[in-house]
């Protein structure tokens, strides 16, 4: 089966425990952020960069107060993905509005149609997934690497 896929791994801070550290070791632009770009992906050649933060696709946006969510929480990214999906299920162009290093911009995003696989990596055992079954993995260079 395949789907439209924007070629990045989104996170959300509020799936970590201590939200300082998460910020710390993952350079969050947003509550929702890039953690990895598929390379030559839609994303990576659109100009997104890992630890931009997206803050909404068209005219959706994921207004979430996350202060009162207990950690790790998954809603906001299972809200996410809702949006997402709605989203490229009636256009084949997105325009992502993202901020990075205080800054916030927009820019047109094609997806590219690729096997569907969803996943979400619990950060309390990342550690252990780090090499998955699909021949991928989330190496410290913060790019999605497959074998072909």
């Amino acid at each position: 089966m395949t789907r439209p896929d924007p070629g990045w791994v989104l996170h959300d801070i509020a799936q970590y425990p201590d939200e300082e550290v998460a910020r710390a070791a993952f350079a969050f632009s947003g509550p929702v952020a890039i953690a990895a770009l598929v390379p030559n992906g839609a994303a990576e050649r659109a100009g997104l960069q890992a630890g931009d933060g997206i803050m909404g696709i068209d005219s959706r946006t994921w207004e979430f107060d996350g202060s009162k969510l207990r950690k790790p929480d998954y809603r906001r990214m299972e809200l996410v993905k809702s949006l997402f999906d709605d989203a490229i299920a009636n256009s084949k162009h997105l325009v992502v509005r993202y901020e990075r290093g205080g800054r916030k911009d927009q820019l047109l995003l094609e997806p590219v149609t690729a096997c569907r696989s969803d996943f979400t990596v619990d950060p309390l055992q990342a550690a252990t997934l780090v090499p998955m079954a699909t021949g991928c993995a989330l190496p410290a260079d913060d790019r999605l690497h497959c074998r072909r």
